[in-house]
């Protein structure tokens, strides 16, 4: 969850925002693949469409992982974080 609102924090600074978040490379891209995480998806951009003052980005599956499979994932719903686990 503290992950999770530091990514979600719009004053972030994007150019140090994984300074203090542990990771490592992802295999291809080299994407920082968060330490932690329940499961880990690396893709390319595949297309981008405008939607109103945000743009939907579509990716395309290239590599994929489980992490630690006995991890629920986390939800977010109406302000609140929740595991299904």
């Amino acid at each position: 969850e503290p992950l999770a609102r530091h990514f979600a924090h719009k004053g972030r600074d994007l150019l140090t925002q994984f300074a203090d978040v542990p990771h490592r490379p992802a295999p291809t891209s080299g994407a920082p693949l968060i330490i932690g995480a329940t499961s880990w998806l690396e893709c390319v951009t595949y297309a981008q469409h405008d939607a109103g003052d945000h743009i939907i980005v579509v990716g395309e599956l290239i590599w994929a992982a489980d992490a630690d499979p006995d991890l629920g994932p986390l939800t977010h719903y109406q302000g609140n974080y929740s595991s299904l686990i």
